[in-house]
């Protein structure tokens, strides 16, 4: 057997990254389709300068402004969000308060609690 390796890199960035988490899938090739439930460890501040073709790249630091939420399993559930919230105008996420939306409750969050459970979309923005 040979050693084999694949690398990955990141030739530029989008101004908003979208990162979809595999939340379903099959155990076998032939098995039932399964909601993936463990724990995905996922940054607030997401740097992707070690992944850029060029390192001296600008521009490579992400701030994490939303997550939807999958509650429930393959044959049902139940979607809800954490958001930051900024004032009008405000040019810098760190002026938003994090909430999160469950149908028509609203409540203030914290970045530090999220599900990290249930999260399956991360919304992110290229800080300027």
């Amino acid at each position: 057997f040979r050693r084999q390796s694949k690398k990955l890199d990141i030739w530029s960035l989008p101004p908003i990254l979208i990162i979809h988490l595999k939340r379903f899938g099959r155990e076998r090739l032939d098995g039932p389709l399964v909601k993936i439930g463990c724990a995905v460890d996922f940054p607030v501040k997401l740097d992707l300068a070690d992944f850029m073709f060029k390192k001296s790249m600008p521009g490579t630091v992400y701030d994490l402004f939303g997550v939807v939420n999958h509650h429930g399993n393959v044959g049902g559930g139940h979607y809800t969000a954490d958001a930051v919230v900024t004032p009008a105008g405000a040019e810098d996420l760190a002026d938003g308060v994090w909430f999160n939306f469950n149908d028509s409750i609203v409540k203030q969050a914290s970045p530090d609690r999220l599900d990290k459970e249930a999260a399956y979309l991360l919304f992110y923005r290229r800080r300027l």
